[in-house]
């Protein structure tokens, strides 16, 4: 009996998890990848071990030759005569040979390649595990952080243990986080539990098979799900969700339930459901806004907390046209423009912002007197002067039509005819 490779072999048993009868065939798969690329006896190979007695048999499948031409596959009549003595030149046999005939590299060669199948093994039993939660939120532990981002650990159950040993430990297998998936600015240790969206589970990845997300817009609607019960029951549907991860997001929501508040139902009493999600996005600013079929209600209801004067829909570039004042402009448009292209996001349509033209400033005291005396000076019979009293005084071409002449004389020191005169001119530009 090889005791040796049975106690190997029981080791890896319980450190992968892997039952015998799997790792002896991984084995013997890696030993014949490895004896086909030998010069000697290649052809046809086959190395099998003994379930009972662990040894290791390799045969090849030669011809019998007088003389040898290519010793993967040929063998000499006077070197098979000693086995087979019946054999003869042109027979096809199966030759028995020591595993050590291939050579220490070649072996050292084969015990790697019978590793990386193990670990081939385990990635796509892990990854069979995961197929069915991507795109769902899964939780696991910060093993370590190099270069590439933040290394997770993830515990799986007995759905990932078949074709395992039954004393076999739980197996578990790690995912990454890469930097760019990272919420900017959080920072993690080890041993800290991290929530994040599964978004690949890929056995033929280089790496880590599992790879996940904390700044994908699907990961803010998972969230909720999770939160608002009345997300997960139906009652509540999130209809899109817009992210600048890190700073700000935006959800539209809609309630299939008249009596239901779908935004008040996000928020929770106090701010309790909402609160919840921000601490898990770090300070993120999350927008709840309204969902409705009414595209310019929708893009109005997306673009809060701005004001919007008028609205324009142009259904057939799929654009619209906002209006709003001039006061409200930076915060429609937002802080490095994320309110409007976060409404444009969430919406699907692209939306223009312009301000409303300003109204023109009211005339300043002195230019309406100015235009008042220019007014009143054009009638026939006042000058510039006789005009600039009667205005100082508040009278207006309406109050020169209805004063006594003996009045407008005063006022302007003049005889009583040329007040009539001024007076009647004034009617006259009035029509009166």
């Amino acid at each position: 009996m090889n005791k040796e490779l049975k106690s190997q072999l029981d080791t890896m048993e319980h450190e992968y998890g892997i039952d015998k009868e799997t790792l002896i065939t991984l084995f013997e798969e890696a030993m014949e990848q490895t004896a086909r690329k030998c010069p000697k006896y290649s052809h046809e190979v086959c190395i099998r071990i003994d379930r009972t007695s662990y040894e290791i048999k390799c045969t090849a499948k030669l011809f019998v030759v007088e003389k040898i031409e290519n010793e993967a596959d040929e063998i000499t009549l006077d070197e098979v005569h000693e086995r087979f003595p019946e054999a003869d030149l042109g027979d096809e046999i199966e030759w028995e040979f020591p595993l050590t005939t291939f050579g220490r590299i070649a072996i050292q060669t084969a015990q790697g390649q019978f590793r990386q199948r193990i670990r081939s093994l385990q990635k796509r039993r892990v990854c069979e595990q995961f197929q069915g939660q991507i795109g769902q939120l899964v939780t696991g532990e910060v093993r370590r952080i190099d270069r590439e981002g933040i290394v997770i650990g993830f515990q799986l159950g007995s759905q990932a243990r078949s074709g395992m040993s039954d004393n076999a430990p739980h197996v578990d297998d790690e995912g990454l986080l890469p930097k760019k998936n990272k919420i900017p600015g959080e920072n993690f240790e080890e041993g800290d539990l991290v929530t994040a969206l599964l978004l690949e589970a890929d056995p033929e990845r280089q790496g880590a098979a599992i790879v996940v997300s904390r700044t994908d817009p699907d990961f803010v609607r998972r969230l909720f799900e999770r939160e608002v019960t009345e997300i997960s029951e139906g009652i509540i549907e999130i209809k899109s969700v817009a992210r600048d991860a890190g700073y700000r997001c935006k959800i539209a929501v809609q309630s299939h339930e008249p009596r239901v508040d779908s935004v008040g139902a996000c928020v929770g009493q106090r701010g309790s459901r909402v609160r919840t999600i921000v601490h898990e996005l770090r300070g993120e600013k999350v927008d709840i806004i309204e969902w409705s079929p009414d595209i310019a209600t929708y893009v109005t209801n997306a673009l809060k907390p701005s004001a919007i004067k008028s609205i324009e829909v142009k259904p057939e570039v799929k654009t619209v046209k906002v209006e709003v004042p001039e006061d409200q402009l930076s915060l429609a448009i937002g802080k490095r423009g994320q309110n409007a292209k976060l409404a444009s996001q969430l919406t699907g349509w692209r939306i223009d912002i312009i301000k409303t033209a300003a109204a023109p400033a009211e005339d300043s005291f002195e230019t309406s007197r100015r235009k008042a005396i220019d007014t009143i000076a054009a009638l026939e019979g006042i000058g510039d002067e006789a005009a600039t009293k009667l205005v100082d005084n508040g009278f207006n071409l309406e109050l020169i039509a209805e004063s006594e002449p003996a009045d407008v004389a005063k006022l302007i020191g003049c005889e009583n005819e040329r007040a009539e005169a001024v007076i009647k001119a004034a009617k006259a530009s009035l029509n009166l």
